[in-house]
């Protein structure tokens, strides 16, 4: 079961953001908010595997984006085609693709 203040990470073709589970209304239902993080060790550059430290905010049940959990078992946006950005629960990750 999803828990408030649970890590997230958006996805947007290969590029990922971090997030936060502000509010679970179902088991089909969410919201997340993105979580504010800071690149260690120096700049970032496309591709870079840096380290990055994760600063979540203190959790407000009506801040993010509520997200649906769709029968290809992604969490897709609510109103969003299944094809769209979804969104991973259980772990933060921020990388940005070179490539695109």
């Amino acid at each position: 079961m999803i828990k408030v203040g649970e890590e997230a990470t958006f996805v947007t073709g290969t590029d990922s953001r971090p997030g936060t589970v502000t509010a679970v209304k179902s088991e089909r239902e969410i919201r997340i908010a993105t979580c504010p993080y800071e690149i260690v060790g120096g700049p970032y550059q496309y591709g870079d595997e840096k380290e990055v430290e994760y600063n979540p905010r203190e959790i407000d049940p009506d801040d993010g984006t509520i997200y649906t959990l769709r029968k290809n078992g992604r969490w897709i946006p609510k109103g969003s085609a299944s094809d769209s950005g979804y969104a991973i629960i259980g772990y933060r990750r921020y990388y940005m693709d070179p490539s695109f």
